[in-house]
């Protein structure tokens, strides 16, 4: 049975967090703003009524205008949108999901089986365009899709909680190797300096064949750790 949707005028709850705010827009049929929250702005503060955050160069001027602008007259209280200068938290993803920005057509998931970044200058500190990773977040990604299947991908990232993000801090020269399905992202870069560094997308030979098969099976392409990965045979 579908969701009862709200009279015309009703008043609806104040979302108690960020990402609530994203999930109404969803159910408001705000598509493009719910995208541009998505993918185009680091949080920085959440409060009911109050949200503070640092748009990306994608991210249109008239974003937290507009939000302010629809939370308040949805939920009938006054809702204050700021732009921060605050660097933000980092923002999970998984490569190959459709994006306005990323070229992935829309209704496609174009995974593959490891990402490698070869580090061409230091990152010493945090906010500093640092590749920050979810620890354990391939596992809980694993167990949504196995549950879900892996075409929930294309509804967006899977609503679970894979704890907290760390920003990894190499050195030139330094290679950093990651599973496709670790959660990760790059920290706003805050830094006097310009970060550097070249990525690779590697796929195993004939991994379009079982493409969505991986996303549950963790190391189905990966004979060597199947052998060392408790309940990976």
């Amino acid at each position: 049975m579908a969701a009862a949707q709200p009279e015309p005028g009703a008043l609806l709850p104040s979302p108690e967090s960020f990402a609530a705010v994203v999930a109404l827009l969803g159910e408001r049929r705000e598509a493009i703003l719910q995208a541009h929250l998505k993918n185009n702005v680091h949080l920085v503060q959440f409060e009911p009524g109050r949200i503070e955050f640092r748009p990306d160069e994608h991210a249109p001027r008239t974003l937290a205008n507009r939000l302010g602008a629809l939370l308040s007259e949805w939920t009938g209280r006054r809702w204050v949108v700021a732009i921060s200068g605050e660097p933000g938290e980092p923002r999970p993803h998984l490569d190959g999901m459709y994006t306005p920005h990323n070229g992935v057509p829309k209704g496609q998931i174009h995974n593959f089986t490891a990402l490698v970044g070869v580090y061409l200058s230091d990152v010493p500190t945090a906010y500093a365009g640092n590749f920050t990773v979810w620890p354990g977040s391939h596992r809980k990604y694993a167990e949504y899709f196995a549950r879900e299947g892996a075409d929930a991908l294309l509804r967006g990232m899977p609503p679970v909680d894979i704890g907290a993000p760390v920003q990894t801090t190499p050195r030139a020269g330094d290679v950093v190797l990651s599973h496709y399905q670790i959660g990760h992202g790059i920290a706003p870069n805050v830094s006097p300096h310009i970060r550097y560094a070249i990525y690779f997308r590697l796929h195993r030979k004939g991994h379009d064949a079982i493409k969505r098969e991986v996303m549950s099976d963790l190391w189905r392409e990966w004979d060597g750790l199947r052998d060392l990965v408790p309940g990976a045979g």
